[in-house]
């Protein structure tokens, strides 16, 4: 009796699954062929088949910003990257979606994620020494300057950068310091 249940449990899945795949791939086909309303449609149903399938919250946040709907397209983009934390697409379209929004907190929390999965990606890097910037958090700029150096290697670029972050912070010694340093490094 509870072999028959497994294996009808099982077929079950196996039905939903193919169900699931059938409506999500249909609704990507709509999509390309532009009937973007029955795609929505289809993606939503699939939703309906399988709620855990991030793929599915990642189509359907963009549909809503197609909408103009901020909200709803934040919960799905969030969704998305909830359900699969290691995706860097989703990440990444989560933390450019906050940027869009002006939510620059969440967005340094989304690229911060994207870098402690993928440590050898400088655009990541660039993106959060922006965020840190329009925020004034100067310790943090510093911080991802190092990170730059430890991933790219010391230049002069950067050490110029870093000088100017200190003497914006008014710390002249430190800003007089990396100065010395590069002369060191360039002679």
């Amino acid at each position: 009796m509870l072999v028959a249940m497994g294996l009808q449990a099982k077929a079950q899945t196996n039905s939903q699954s193919t169900r699931y795949n059938y409506f999500f791939l249909e609704a990507i086909r709509q999509q390309e062929m532009g009937n973007f309303a029955a795609a929505f449609d289809l993606l939503r149903h699939a939703l309906d088949i399988n709620p855990n399938a991030p793929e599915v919250y990642y189509e359907i946040a963009g549909y809503y910003i197609d909408m103009q709907n901020g909200k709803a397209a934040r919960y799905y983009f969030e969704k998305a990257a909830e359900l699969a934390p290691d995706n860097p697409a989703y990440l990444e379209k989560l933390g450019q979606f906050y940027i869009s929004q002006a939510n620059y907190e969440q967005a340094l929390a989304a690229y911060e994620r994207l870098y402690a999965n993928n440590k050898t990606r400088e655009d990541v890097l660039q993106i959060l020494y922006q965020l840190y910037g329009s925020q004034n958090n100067y310790k943090k700029m510093i911080e991802v300057i190092e990170r730059m150096e430890m991933l790219l290697g010391s230049s002069e670029q950067l050490s110029l950068t870093k000088m100017q972050i200190f003497e914006q912070m008014g710390d002249k010694r430190k800003a007089q310091a990396e100065l010395i340093a590069l002369c060191r490094k360039t002679h």
